[in-house]
């Protein structure tokens, strides 16, 4: 077996274990609505 790189059992942060303390979504959004999407989200 190679030790050069690639997915490790056990690496990385657990799940659920990140800022929000649940599991989150990567969602897509222009770029041009980057600083308003970021205003509304402080907002809340």
């Amino acid at each position: 077996m190679s030790n050069r790189g690639g997915k490790r059992e056990n690496a990385g942060r657990p799940r659920g274990q990140g800022k929000f303390g649940e599991p989150t979504v990567t969602m897509r959004i222009p770029e041009s609505q980057t600083a308003t999407i970021k205003d509304f989200l402080e907002a809340l």
